[in-house]
């Protein structure tokens, strides 16, 4: 008999000796376990790779001078990004309360001590939970309870100073865990102890993006965007108080702070992405690509190399004239599916990058050389 419990079961021959076995895959969908048929004896457990990866983070964690590929998965695990050589693991529980189930994750700078902290958003007991882990030790130094939010997990995270109190503060976006709740909540905790600052609520079931941006309608003159599958949707980032509202079916958006006059907004649905003048609003430029888009991340802040995970590769993007500089097809499956793109600037002309998928994390070497597109991507 089996302890854990499971979503689905099949049997088959798996092994070809003409017993049938069993497989069953647990209810989060992170664990399949092969048994014998015929004495129930466990013959073999595997983590589902449909399931195993869901984000990623570029950065030097613990200040030894190397990048970490960071990866949010069924545990948080990390790897020398350009060797993808295992490197660390922070267990479920180093201290304190267990961390729970990871979703989203995002880097506090602590450049004053040369390394980086760890945010780590998600859920635990049906409730939002914020842990801080320590970049060089991976210990928990801090832990912060959302259950205000209601049955809801962190799904979106950004880190800012909100207060002017010198320490990096945590706004979130979060969604329901159970059907019985409606509607996502957009909150922000101190990072001095962990209070809640403020939260409202917002419309949708789904994040897709949040978005950190100078507003001028913002009495703070910061203002964090929700992204949901039916808008845009923004509030002060002080206070958070309502500021305004733009209805449009999306798959993600992403800030672009140096666009053509000003910061802009490029909100991708299905195979289009539309660049919108952050302060008005207005389309500025838009633009039909050959298949749909997974994910957009600018590789600098401006809008002449704009990455994309499309479901045939990944491509690079002039977000100004439209043009598609470079792509390649010929990188497998791995982003037919992506959750989320990183880059990491590793010289002038070279970047790491990280797409987290459906089946796996793959990593990219991109080189802006004179003939780097000549045939596609080196």
């Amino acid at each position: 008999m089996w302890s854990f419990g499971f979503r689905a079961l099949v049997e088959a021959d798996i092994d070809g000796n003409r017993a049938p076995e069993v497989a069953a895959l647990s209810k989060e969908h992170t664990m399949v376990a092969v048994a014998s048929g015929r004495e129930g004896s466990k013959l073999a457990s595997f983590v589902a790779a449909s399931d195993s990866r869901t984000a990623t983070l570029l950065d030097d964690v613990d200040g030894d001078g190397r990048v970490d590929l960071a990866v949010v998965g069924p545990n948080v695990a990390g790897f020398d990004a350009q060797t993808g050589l295992p490197a660390w693991v922070i267990p479920d529980t180093s201290s304190g309360e267990p961390i729970g189930s990871v979703r989203a994750i995002a880097a506090i700078d602590r450049a004053e001590e040369g390394y980086s902290d760890l945010l780590l958003g998600g859920e635990f007991g049906w409730h939002a939970r914020l842990t801080v882990v320590d970049g060089r030790s991976k210990a928990i130094k801090q832990q912060i309870d959302g259950s205000v939010l209601g049955m809801r997990a962190v799904a979106e995270m950004v880190v800012a100073d909100i207060d002017g109190d010198g320490i990096e503060d945590y706004l979130v976006a979060a969604q329901p865990v159970i059907l019985m709740v409606q509607g996502l909540k957009v909150a922000a905790f101190s990072g001095r102890d962990g209070t809640a600052l403020w939260m409202a609520d917002v419309g949708g079931m789904s994040v897709q993006d949040l978005l950190w941006l100078d507003d001028l309608q913002a009495p703070s003159g910061r203002s964090i965007v929700v992204v949901s599958g039916d808008g845009l949707r923004a509030f002060d980032g002080a206070s958070g108080s309502a500021l305004w509202t733009l209805s449009r079916p999306t798959h993600g958006a992403v800030l672009v702070p140096n666009g053509e006059k000003g910061s802009e907004i490029a909100v991708f649905f299905y195979d289009t992405i539309d660049f919108l003048d952050s302060a008005t609003h207005v389309s500025l430029r838009q633009y039909t690509l050959p298949s749909f888009l997974r994910a957009v991340r600018p590789l600098d802040a401006g809008l002449d190399a704009l990455l994309i995970g499309t479901e045939q590769g990944l491509l690079l993007l002039d977000g100004l004239t439209g043009s598609i500089l470079g792509e390649s097809r010929y990188l497998g499956p791995a982003l037919a599916h992506a959750a989320s793109l990183s880059a990491r600037r590793l010289s002038d002309q070279v970047w790491l990058i990280a797409a987290a998928t459906g089946n796996g994390v793959y990593r990219y070497r991109l080189a802006l050389t004179g003939t780097v597109f000549a045939n596609g991507f080196e």
